[in-house]
């Protein structure tokens, strides 16, 4: 569906950030290259594991990525860079990232929950990052969908580690969170086991 939607004239990589994140090399238009698809890593699994959805008040609480920092303490505790020199397709289960997981990475470990939200933040950009650079560095745009797309924190991270490549939005017609149904719905058109005469 990634190709048939938004391959273009130029090399594009898809990154799906949901739960977890996947990656899809698109080739141009006219070239006779395979289209790349493969989990790449956690996405907002982790991101969402270290930051409660309310306050005490009740209240939404406000994105805490942009006001903490990286810090090295904190990296070397919650960084998954090990799975990026992983081989390409091994799936990141939810088994494995999840909030137990992160629970015991910072168990006796003193820190503003900022700082945990920007290094889980910034882990994601680097494994996105290193993915892309390493099984489709020609990619000269960058198609962000799912909720991941609506993190300004990691889209202005993802922005500067693109580097050459535009980190974007899929399409004006497409909203980030539409693609997964768009995906369902083309598949459905495509191929219907029903029996339906029509489409």
């Amino acid at each position: 569906m990634h190709a048939a939607a938004f391959r273009g004239e130029a090399p594009r990589a898809v990154v799906n950030i949901g739960g977890i994140s996947n990656l899809t090399g698109l080739p141009a238009l006219g070239v006779d290259s395979p289209v790349l698809g493969f989990d790449c890593g956690p996405g907002n699994v982790l991101i969402d594991a270290g930051r409660p959805s309310t306050s005490a008040s009740g209240r939404p609480r406000r994105p805490l990525a942009a006001g903490g920092a990286c810090t090295r303490r904190c990296w070397r505790r919650c960084s998954t860079n090990r799975f990026s020199r992983s081989r390409r397709g091994r799936a990141p289960a939810r088994d494995r990232f999840n909030r137990d997981w992160l629970d015991r990475k910072l168990a006796g470990f003193t820190v503003d929950p900022r700082d945990v939200q920007a290094t889980l933040t910034q882990t994601d950009r680097r494994v996105i990052g290193h993915t892309i650079g390493r099984y489709f560095a020609e990619a000269a745009e960058v198609v962000v969908c799912g909720g991941g797309a609506f993190n300004a924190t990691l889209m202005r991270m993802l922005a500067q580690a693109a580097r050459r490549a535009r980190s974007s939005p899929p399409t004006p017609r497409v909203a980030p969170d539409q693609v997964e149904a768009l995906a369902f719905a083309w598949l459905a058109r495509s191929s219907s086991a029903t029996g339906a005469r029509k489409k």
